[in-house]
């Protein structure tokens, strides 16, 4: 069930021209979000977000692009904002869901930002549904492996036990320590304690995650961003990405950037997703294997 806030945002999302829908999908009913860009010659742009958030806390990022893109799709994921949650739920129903959705609302391809969970998922269509992907731009990507050692410990930080565990998980998603840093850190303990985000960290294996050969085979244009001061994801997680991804990819490490750099710098996200989408080599069609 969506929290107040959340309606809150919707309303100003809505008033800012993204319309609501929702599409029945194999995991239920998926809300997203859906606004005409200034120019609707340019590519549709699909937003997908992390773990326990939403389309929502993207939004001052999404009215910007919309000067950017012909199209903005914003999804909920199944488990998060205004979506079903649905038992069972793990990365694979979310990926189909998803799947069924762009079936349902993509005209063409288009360009994926994906941010962590949703970076995850952004590359899973990539690699198997190659046809509706003509670029990614990865925030802070999961999906790479976790070294077996450090697999337990680092899942405990999304366990946030008790209020402290709380303070500290927040803390490392900013620079600056938030003045509402204790509202904060109770909200995205709550939000990590629903159901579905639970069901989803419960499934989480480490041998269900990217190969090496699964990102040297990506042949769409790639933006690639991962902040200096991440501290959320593991530097075994970034070293993946560095060491397999193909040659064309396009690396961007500001080193003031922490895991959700939009909470802090919705602008400069902004701005390196438009980025992309102003690049001659970013609209050239790709085809599928």
């Amino acid at each position: 069930m969506a929290s107040p806030l959340e309606h809150l945002g919707k309303t100003w999302l809505n008033a800012s021209g993204f319309k609501s829908h929702f599409v029945d999908t194999p995991a239920g009913q998926v809300h997203y979000f859906e606004a005409a860009g200034e120019d609707p010659t340019l590519p549709t742009l699909v937003a997908l977000h992390g773990l326990s958030s939403g389309a929502m806390p993207l939004g001052p990022v999404l009215k910007t692009l919309k000067a950017h893109y012909g199209r903005i799709i914003a999804p909920d994921m199944p488990g998060h904002g205004f979506s079903a949650s649905p038992d069972a739920l793990n990365i694979d129903r979310i990926y189909e869901a998803m799947v069924a959705l762009f079936e349902e609302v993509l005209e063409g391809q288009a360009l994926f930002f994906g941010h962590s969970l949703g970076g995850a998922v952004s590359l899973r269509v990539a690699l198997e549904r190659a046809e509706m992907v003509r670029g990614l731009i990865l925030l802070s990507p999961a999906g790479a492996p976790t070294p077996v050692h450090a697999h337990e410990r680092w899942m405990e930080r999304f366990q946030m036990v008790d209020q402290a565990a709380a303070h500290a998980f927040v803390k490392a998603l900013y620079v600056e320590t938030p003045a509402f840093l204790p509202m904060v850190a109770w909200t995205c303990r709550r939000l990590f304690r629903r159901p579905s985000v639970r069901q989803i960290l419960a499934t989480t294996r480490r041998d269900r995650v990217l190969r090496p050969g699964d990102l040297e085979s990506l042949a769409m244009p790639i933006r690639f961003i991962w902040g200096g001061s991440e501290r959320t994801l593991l530097s075994a997680h970034r070293d993946f990405f560095l060491a397999h991804l193909p040659p064309h990819a396009e690396v961007l490490t500001p080193q003031h950037f922490t895991h959700c750099p939009y909470l802090e710098y919705p602008e400069q996200v902004a701005a390196f997703v438009a980025g992309f989408a102003s690049e001659a080599r970013a609209f050239r069609r790709v085809e599928a294997a």
